[in-house]
């Protein structure tokens, strides 16, 4: 589980106490009460067993875990469970190799999906334009294209990049327009097995994307739109009815809701909303904000998210800059500041120092240095992971550093931020990004509602950064906040 052995420890007691397992120094961990929630007929199981496998919680190669887990989890019979493996294998949804069931069908055996394909067949990857593909393979949605080309490769698939509009003068390296799409779709034949089309970033939009989803419907193939940002919730099969076309999203509202819930499990009732100037030119912005009210009302009624403006300049370094790797801009400041000072005044002393460095600081960021005398509020959610490592390395340098003086959550997990302690909730693409390339694979069932939709399943990555109110004092007194209510 990747986990260190403390954080084991802490589970298993608190399983213990949950009446869920029994162990003691020396004796081996026993099961105490079953785990699943649903019945144990061999129904019921298989049923368990197929919903995993379309979720993609079991993944087609890995193993399942052994006959003897279900056993003792599900208080199941031996016979019911290697029954119910054994009708999954009839339906190809798991094969068998030495003493190990394996998700997916034996690798001789072609599903229905496949039968009618020769070899190699090719998923098309529909772009608006060539800076989408650079995008699809950029920060924000890297981990799903990176899921989707491996899962592809790894099943024998092959993918081509088209362009809906010849935008950029690659005509002649890209196909672009539908009659040159219509032209490689047509010499690829029975090898097609699918399209990719994906929304671009938030600064380009894709141009006629109804039409164009309808379009590429129209060859009984399966299409997945990847609406990255959870924009365009619409298209789905009520505006593209057919049952070949998908819609892969995110799930703004349960972002949301998983870092709303957090706060509250940890007690805090007050919270603030910083929006730097950096963000607020940016589109997607106020949708966060708006949604984070939405949850708020209909939710978490008792709690306060007040909205704080930070109108400096400095919030603007680094905008338009096409380094995916662009670290915090207050660190970057900060240090160029430090090293000013020290050219400035060699033979000053490093607490003399800091304080300048402080005090310059201070004079840059004032809208955020009025948050510390604030009294009423003790959490902060910040809009993204860049915006919060931001905050946190700013309350570092002037010496109140977080979580000592507020808790701080944010959304995204971009793996190169990785190394900064900020609790925040992972969106989850690579999964998503899996089940994508399995509704071309068609070996096995993903799962989607009626109108085609499969959405993320977004988790909570706790780095430390919300302390629970348990504990703390609660004698707040509020100082006629300068924060106004979203």
């Amino acid at each position: 589980y990747c986990v260190s052995p403390q954080t084991m420890s802490a589970a298993l007691s608190l399983l213990r106490e949950k009446g869920l397992l029994d162990y003691s120094r020396g004796k081996r961990i026993r099961v105490t009460a079953a785990l699943s929630p649903r019945g144990t007929s061999f129904e019921s199981f298989a049923g368990d067993i197929r919903r995993r496998i379309a979720e993609g919680i079991y993944r087609v190669g890995q193993p399942l875990p052994k006959a003897s887990y279900f056993v003792i989890t599900g208080h199941l019979s031996k016979s019911t469970v290697c029954d119910a493996l054994k009708q999954l294998a009839e339906e190809n949804l798991i094969h068998k190799k030495g003493k190990a069931w394996l998700v997916g069908p034996a690798p001789g055996r072609r599903t229905a999906a496949s039968s009618a394909r020769a070899s190699a067949p090719v998923v098309l990857v529909l772009v608006p334009g060539y800076d989408t593909w650079r995008s699809l393979l950029g920060i924000h949605m890297r981990p799903f294209a990176y899921s989707f080309l491996a899962e592809l490769e790894r099943h024998g698939f092959q993918y081509v990049l088209v362009q809906a509009y010849d935008t950029d003068g690659k005509r002649r390296l890209v196909p672009a327009g539908k009659r040159a799409i219509l032209d490689t779709v047509n010499a690829l034949g029975a090898r097609y097995a699918g399209a990719l089309a994906v929304h671009a970033h938030h600064r380009e939009e894709f141009a006629g994307l109804q039409d164009w989803l309808a379009w590429i419907s129209r060859f009984d193939r399966p299409v997945v739109w990847f609406d990255f940002a959870g924009m365009h919730p619409e298209f789905d099969r009520k505006r593209i009815p057919r049952r070949n076309y998908y819609r892969c999203f995110t799930d703004q509202q349960e972002l949301v809701r998983i870092v709303l819930r957090h706060l509250h499990e940890a007690g805090h009732r007050n919270v603030l909303l910083p929006l730097c100037l950096r963000q607020a030119r940016e589109g997607w912005t106020a949708g966060r904000i708006a949604l984070i009210e939405k949850v708020r009302q209909s939710e978490f009624s008792g709690m306060r998210v007040d909205l704080v403006e930070s109108n400096e300049d400095i919030w603007l370094r680094g905008m338009g800059s096409f380094l995916e790797d662009d670290d915090a801009v207050i660190c970057d400041f900060a240090y160029e500041t430090e090293q000013d000072i020290i050219a400035a005044a060699t033979g000053m002393s490093p607490a003399a120092r800091l304080n300048r460095l402080r005090a310059r600081l201070r004079a840059a960021l004032p809208s955020l240095d009025r948050l510390l005398a604030d009294t009423d509020h003790t959490a902060i959610i910040a809009l993204n992971q860049w915006f919060a490592i931001n905050l946190r390395y700013w309350f570092g340098i002037i010496g109140e550093p977080l979580p000592r003086r507020f808790s701080l959550i944010t959304f995204d997990n971009y793996s190169f931020y990785a190394r900064h302690p900020v609790t925040t909730v992972d969106m989850n693409f690579d999964d998503l990004g899996y089940r994508a390339a399995h509704l071309m694979i068609g070996d096995v069932p993903v799962r989607a509602d009626r109108r085609g939709n499969v959405p993320n399943r977004p988790r909570l990555v706790d780095r430390g950064s919300v302390l629970s109110r348990a504990g703390r004092s609660a004698g707040h007194v509020s100082n006629g906040s300068h924060s106004a209510p979203i």
